[in-house]
């Protein structure tokens, strides 16, 4: 069974490998805040790693938030105001990065050089790098949360809304080019997806899913039920999408998606799934759950298509996906069980095997 081994209740203890901050010196050292609990549910070891006396939040709607040397950005209002914040998740120290009057923080994202990230602040797309910020896109119209990046970290794309319409922005991360619109709506445009090794997009519209090419080619792809959340698979032929069915009583099923052939089948069933996200190689995924009788952090293995609970997120309403580190060797997610939002860990080097850390998201 391929980068998989068999589940176990047992408690595990989290050893990720130092590492110094490399993102600049914005603000002074901030002392660890982790909590370590026996979950109730599944006896597992748990990590709290933000304390809830001030919300912290995991901006992972952009997808790219932990890096290869096991830090991560974070968003956290404790100076008074939102700021991103990188931590180092063995010694648990952190460092304000940013100084802003107004963060999104579903917006943070590192660029592919893991040193540099974008943000959004106000009605300013900016680059963070080596402690300066600079400015790549402003508008004078609304964003909506989230970007997107893509693989090469070319390109970053946003949704703008411009009186009753919506269009998606298409920005130069490096080069000095015009950003431009790549498609627009008179519907909410939302999920931006970009496609690996391809030079094209995904997004929602109206809950059914959509694929824009650079060139500006648009197409509704065949799908079922009302898409909430997508991922691509590493090598961007398919992607697997959270499906919610138009019953009383909505089921949430995984479903894939293979664009070229506008091919849709069943992946599985789900826990009633609220989020999820995949590791590294698509080989497993996590989601939490919804059901508010067992709000459930699950572990889903691709090969079996059976879910194993992992702990409780206890979250009133999850709305931010879970994240993988690059060597899937444990899971942050955002959860508000002791109040208000914090960031908790948990290990999986007793159900996972490691990932090559160099392998795509």
């Amino acid at each position: 069974m391929k980068n998989v081994r068999r589940p176990t209740r047992r408690t595990f203890l989290v050893l990720p490998v130092a590492v110094p901050f490399v993102c600049g010196q914005r603000g002074p050292n901030i002392a660890p805040e982790r909590r370590r609990y026996a979950d109730g549910t599944t006896e597992n070891e748990v990590f709290r790693l933000t304390d809830p006396a001030h919300s912290s939040r995991l901006p992972s709607l952009s997808g790219h938030c932990v890096a290869r040397n096991n830090s991560v950005l974070f968003c956290s209002d404790r100076s008074g105001k939102s700021q991103v914040y990188r931590m180092d998740l063995k010694s648990g120290e952190a460092r304000q990065l940013t100084d802003c009057a107004a963060l999104e923080t579903s917006s943070v994202a590192f660029l592919p050089d893991e040193r540099s990230f974008l943000f959004i602040d106000g009605q300013s797309l900016k680059r963070f790098d080596g402690g300066r910020d600079r400015e790549l896109y402003k508008t004078a119209n609304v964003f909506e949360p989230g970007i997107a990046i893509t693989d090469d970290g070319l390109s970053a794309f946003v949704t703008e809304r411009v009186g009753e319409r919506w269009r998606v922005v298409q920005i130069p991360v490096l080069a000095k080019a015009t950003p431009r619109t790549l498609v627009e709506s008179d519907q909410f445009l939302a999920r931006l997806k970009p496609r690996p090794r391809r030079a094209s997009l995904l997004y929602t519209r109206a809950g059914a899913l959509h694929l824009v090419t650079f060139e500006g080619q648009t197409r509704q792809l065949k799908t079922e039920g009302r898409v909430s959340e997508v991922e691509w698979q590493p090598d961007g032929r398919t992607a697997i999408y959270l499906s919610h069915s138009a019953e009383e009583r909505s089921q949430a099923t995984l479903r894939e998606i293979e664009p070229d052939s506008n091919v849709d089948r069943h992946y599985c069933k789900t826990s009633q799934f609220a989020q999820f996200a995949r590791n590294a190689d698509g080989s497993v995924f996590v989601g939490l759950s919804g059901s508010v009788a067992s709000p459930l952090v699950l572990l889903l293995l691709r090969v079996t298509r059976r879910e194993f609970p992992l702990c409780e997120h206890r979250s009133q309403k999850p709305s931010v996906p879970p994240v993988f580190t690059p060597n899937s060797q444990r899971v942050i997610f955002e959860g508000d069980r002791d109040g208000k939002p914090a960031l908790y860990m948990i290990a999986l080097e007793k159900l996972v095997e490691r990932t090559d850390e160099s392998e795509n998201r």
